[in-house]
């Protein structure tokens, strides 16, 4: 089935598009606007619909077949080239985007200049100010012959670990909510950016899963710099100390009303090994063997009072 809209290719619309980024200078930021009539001054023409005349229709405007050449070009050819700008070039870092809120469009048709009075933007994307050619798009594009990336070995202090267990937040803007949360696994919030290393927390923590040494990685990777002894040797007691107890399996407690009976039938090596004695007069069977248990006790002719 044909699709109602007869469009052209994709691979011809972007190959004019990106025709004209290699013209442009890198590192230089140009309009959206300026770009779009400069593509039209270079002969860059594209076509997004293929039939000559328009089958699309716009909120607030009707069908796109009844304006003016230069509104059509401008809602169609215009936002298309918007998109591909915004959604597709700069996710691959080709370009860099300053952009406002689409009400502040600074992108053709003038509405003020036309019979076509709108009071909101015509699309997400009209907020689009300015894009600037980067280092890596001008590489890609063949304008450059080669890309050197550039990597800072400088990090960003995010966090200061002092001796006292206490972590101070120094770039509130670069601590984010995961990080947050995070600290709080181990730490007490104190006050406005300040946080305590605190015992219960991080047993609990270290209970359910999260390992301390991933802990004290992250923190000195958001630090900057080595953690102070008296915190790391905290975090480690804290962690030994959780091991004083691991969970066994459930049980069920027997109440013993013969002893002596019972330590005779426990003389059964079937029956042993599927209970123990926790005092004289109660017996530990475990979930798992406690079918077993009372199959067992039923064929050494005992049972279980109701």
């Amino acid at each position: 089935m044909k699709d109602f809209y007869d469009l052209t290719a994709p691979s011809q619309r972007r190959k004019a598009i990106v025709s004209g980024l290699t013209r442009l200078t890198p590192g230089k930021w140009v309009s959206g606007r300026d770009f779009f009539r400069a593509l039209k001054v270079w002969g860059l023409n594209f076509q997004v619909e293929a039939s000559k005349y328009s089958v699309m229709r716009a909120t607030n405007i009707g069908s796109l077949n009844s304006v003016t050449p230069h509104m059509y070009i401008s809602l169609v050819q215009g936002r298309y080239l918007l998109v591909i700008l915004m959604e597709m070039l700069s996710a691959f870092g080709v370009l860099d985007l300053a952009f406002t809120t689409p009400d502040l469009c600074n992108f053709p048709p003038d509405w003020e200049r036309n019979d076509f009075r709108m009071h909101e933007a015509f699309s997400r994307y009209d907020g689009l100010q300015l894009i600037r050619l980067t280092p890596l798009g001008a590489f890609l594009l063949g304008i450059q012959s080669d890309y050197t990336p550039n990597l800072s070995t400088e990090r960003i202090a995010v966090i200061a670990v002092h001796p006292d267990l206490k972590i101070q937040i120094l770039e509130e803007r670069l601590f984010t909510s995961a990080d947050r949360v995070l600290l709080e696994c181990y730490c007490v919030p104190q006050s406005a950016n300040w946080y305590r290393l605190d015992a219960q927390r991080s047993i609990k923590a270290i209970e359910t899963g999260l390992k301390p040494a991933d802990f004290l990685a992250y923190v000195e990777r958001k630090s900057t710099r080595p953690l102070p002894e008296d915190f790391q040797t905290a975090v480690e007691r804290w962690k030994q100390r959780c091991n004083v107890l691991t969970r066994g399996e459930q049980a069920v407690i027997f109440q013993v009303k013969n002893l002596d009976l019972m330590k005779e039938l426990l003389q059964d090596e079937l029956l042993r090994n599927r209970c123990w004695l926790v005092e004289e007069h109660q017996l530990a069977v475990p979930l798992s063997h406690e079918k077993d248990f009372v199959r067992r006790m039923h064929e050494l002719e005992a049972g279980l009072k109701g």
